[in-house]
């Protein structure tokens, strides 16, 4: 454990003293923690807001309070210097006093920036778009003055890339053979096999099925028909490489009892879609932006209002799970948009209340504005007047996935950096607020306009994210840079999905994860994929993908499992094929590691085997230590 707690340790390069300090970066985290209480969302006094660079140079009702490039002349600095703002007991350290200072005689510099979302005439190359990213990675590194890492051997390089990709580590005999093949071209020749395999659409399917397609709360599908229909359809069409923004529009225009419907049956309750749950569902899940902190007032942290919340909402307000009633003309089953939305439900639950053009009426359980009329509207945009006699769902899908629609493009790129970086080029990944910039904002720009001139082609970006220096390189960080935690000088490790884990454990004792369960393990903990998920399946939807959230019941299963002390298929083989104890020791470790045992490892193996004269049980000793080291439970 400790050893994977160290593995897991934040890299995090702070700006210099000398970089003059940013609103979003350096300012903000103060206001957050000393004046947005009273300066925010939730609370205006004399009409200040502080939560926006914009909202802060505007000042409040009894003036501007920041003076740009002039601290004394600042109501701001003033209150702040002599402590009498913050009012509670906790003040403005002097550190932070001396931030908000200089960002003042500095100019007030704010990362936020008219959009720079271009759309190139025409897609790049895989190895364009790797260029790109190297290139701005390495500007940032060369700013920060900080070294990169090595590039990840090649051991390193197959354990990470197909973990990534379809979630499996290889056979030996895959493994192997990558390891002896010195083709200058192999990892992007295994990369392009990677993506064609049928493995690429089942891991990804769960990934979205686990964020897309798992009740929320009181959500519909206690016997997971609506997920796992949900997970064979998103496999299929992802790995024939059907657009994104095809995928999502699917998902939010679903009728009836077609497998996407799984999306908004996630969002039910009591029987009945709720408008609510899916309009904060679809704007964090395909927006990337958390609005559900909007649904009783406005965000606290961020200038998303409550209007725009139930604006959004307005699109889903019709949205009805419906039974077939030939009498009332009724012929549907399932879910549908329907002319007077959804019914009141068994347990007393209202849908919204429907007005003219689409509009809604906030409900009487939402805070201080219950009752206000509010139109259906595009999040940043103006009202839609929405037809009564057509759905609409899929106005609303029209739009989020349109080409213009950065926010859709840069959720997306930030999604699937997060997937194979371990972070996002704004995090958390789905608070892509103007509040909370991105650590590379021109990268993350180029790669959404990138992802539109491909049309969406999901494979297209992620071979060239693959490709990269910043994606191949070791996770051994140097003494220079085992700081930083936002600039890529080192690979992030991750940790593997408890599913994930099952199917790379399954594989290291020979089995096959699609045929049958781990070698010898009938009837244990470890017997099948769904007993393993019962104990192991305790991550959190979106958690960070370096957090381990396994604990003491799941190590302790994993060392004394009656499974993991018998003898396995891949033992047994490995000694089968003769040889000196340091070529078996080496194809184990090749096996279970993707990679050849280093000397000091082979010298302690050699030991330990010959203290039991070279019996078959040594080696599977050798090989639990293998399976239970924090190496195995993690990608690279």
């Amino acid at each position: 454990m400790s050893l994977i707690a160290a593995l897991l340790l934040g890299f995090v390069s702070e700006a210099t003293a000398a970089e003059p300090p940013t609103f979003e970066r350096d300012v903000l985290p103060i206001l957050n923690s000393h004046c947005l209480q009273c300066h925010g969302g939730l609370h205006r006094k004399a009409e200040l807001d502080l939560r926006t660079i914009s909202a802060a140079l505007a000042g409040g009702k009894n003036g501007k309070v920041v003076t740009p490039g002039d601290p004394d002349a600042s109501l701001l600095w003033k209150k702040i210097k002599t402590d009498e703002m913050p009012k509670n007991p906790i003040k403005v350290s002097a550190e932070q006093k001396e931030i908000i200072r200089r960002w003042i005689a500095a100019g007030t510099k704010s990362v936020q920036q008219a959009s720079q979302f271009v759309v190139p005439n025409k897609p790049r190359s895989a190895d364009e778009i790797a260029k790109l990213i190297d290139d701005e990675v390495d500007r940032r590194l060369a700013e920060g003055k900080i070294p990169a890492s090595s590039q990840a051997d090649d051991g390193e390089f197959l354990r990470r890339v197909r973990l990534d990709v379809i979630g499996r580590i290889p056979t030996r005999a895959e493994a192997t053979a990558f390891l002896e093949d010195s083709s200058p071209d192999k990892r992007a020749t295994l990369i392009d096999q990677l993506l064609a395999r049928p493995e690429y659409g089942g891991y990804w399917a769960r990934l979205w099925r686990d964020r897309v397609a798992v009740p929320i709360g009181a959500g519909e599908d206690l016997k997971g028909q609506y997920t796992a229909n949900f997970q064979k359809w998103f496999a299929e069409e992802f790995n024939k490489n059907r657009p994104w923004d095809e995928l999502v529009r699917a998902m939010i225009t679903a009728e009836s009892e077609d497998p996407p419907i799984a999306f908004i049956r996630q969002c039910m309750d009591d029987g009945q879609p709720r408008a609510n749950k899916l309009a904060a569902s679809a704007a964090q899940r395909f927006l990337g932006i958390q609005l559900q902190c909007a649904e009783c007032h406005d965000h606290p942290f961020a200038t998303w209002t409550q209007d725009e919340f139930w604006g959004l909402a307005a699109f889903f307000s019709r949205t009805a799970k419906v039974e077939p009633n030939p009498k009332k003309g009724e012929n549907r089953k399932g879910i549908h948009d329907t002319e007077a939305g959804p019914p009141k439900t068994r347990f007393g639950l209202l849908p919204l209340e429907l007005k003219d053009g689409g509009a809604v009426v906030i409900p009487t359980d939402a805070g201080p504005a219950a009752g206000k009329v509010v139109p259906a509207k595009f999040l940043g945009a103006e009202k839609v007047d929405l037809d009564p006699q057509a759905p609409p769902r899929p106005v609303l899908a029209e739009w989020m996935t349109s080409p213009k629609n950065a926010m859709f493009a840069r959720a997306t790129i930030n999604r699937l950096w997060w997937q194979l970086f371990g972070r996002g080029l704004v995090e958390p990944v789905d608070s892509l607020d103007l509040e909370n910039p991105a650590t590379h904002p021109e990268l993350l720009d180029s790669l959404a306009g990138e992802l539109v001139a491909a049309k969406f082609d999901i494979k297209h970006l992620l071979r060239g994210m693959l490709l990269s220096r910043a994606y191949q390189r070791s996770h051994v960080a140097l003494v220079e840079n085992e700081q930083d935690k936002t600039l890529y000088s080192h690979a992030t490790c991750k940790v593997l999905a408890p599913e994930a884990f099952w199917e790379c454990l399954v594989l290291s004792t020979g089995g096959d994860p699609d045929k049958g369960a781990i070698s010898g393990a009938s009837g244990t903990t470890l017997g099948s994929r769904s007993s393993f998920l019962n104990l192991f399946d305790t991550d959190e939807m979106d958690g960070a993908p370096s957090d381990y959230t396994q604990g003491v019941p799941q190590v302790l299963t994993l060392l004394n499992d009656s499974a993991m002390h018998k003898q396995n298929r891949l033992v047994e083989q490995a000694v089968r094929e003769k040889g000196e104890p340091d070529e078996i020791v080496t194809r184990l470790y090749v096996a279970v590691l993707s990679r050849r045992p280093r000397e000091k490892e082979l010298k302690v193996a050699r030991e330990f085997i010959a203290e039991r004269k070279g019996m078959m049980e040594a080696y599977q000793a050798v090989w639990w230590a293998l399976v239970n080291s924090p190496e195995f439970a993690v990608i690279p």
